[in-house]
């Protein structure tokens, strides 16, 4: 039997245990996007809020499309013709990058971090440890 098989011959309680977990999961989810919305310009609040307008009010329109989809394609078009300049990128991949620059400097090598827009050179900047004093020698520690 695989994992989920015995989902289906308890219905109540299995979907009750689903609800659950995606709930949790959308708490999850939205704590960690906490962080992207402290010290930031007004434009991104104004896009937040337009998101959130897109995503539950095309669904009032339409089941056809996804609210999603179209809330990403709508803010990206806007974000590119008025060429905001919009934080993207997230701790978890600051963190990704230490760890790769940490191997490579760990083996010998030099490394040197380029081609970064504002936005994300400001977060690896405020967040990043692989360019601080004693990084590598406290990682083989």
């Amino acid at each position: 039997m695989a994992i989920g098989g015995g989902a289906t011959h308890s219905p109540q309680p299995a979907a009750t245990v689903i609800t659950g977990f995606v709930n949790a999961l959308a708490i999850l989810i939205f704590m960690a996007q906490l962080p992207e919305l402290t010290h930031v310009s007004w434009v991104v609040y104004a896009m937040t809020a337009a998101g959130l307008a897109i995503i539950y009010g095309f669904a009032y329109l339409t089941k056809a499309v996804p609210s999603l989809l179209v809330t990403i394609v709508v803010l990206t078009a806007v974000s590119l013709a008025l060429g905001l300049d919009i934080r993207t990128g997230s701790i978890t991949a600051v963190s990704a990058l230490d760890k790769v620059v940490l191997k490579f400097k760990r083996e010998g090598a030099e490394v040197e971090v380029v081609g970064l827009n504002e936005a994300s050179a400001t977060m690896v900047d405020r967040f990043a440890v692989h360019d601080k004093p004693g990084a590598v020698e406290q990682l083989m520690h």
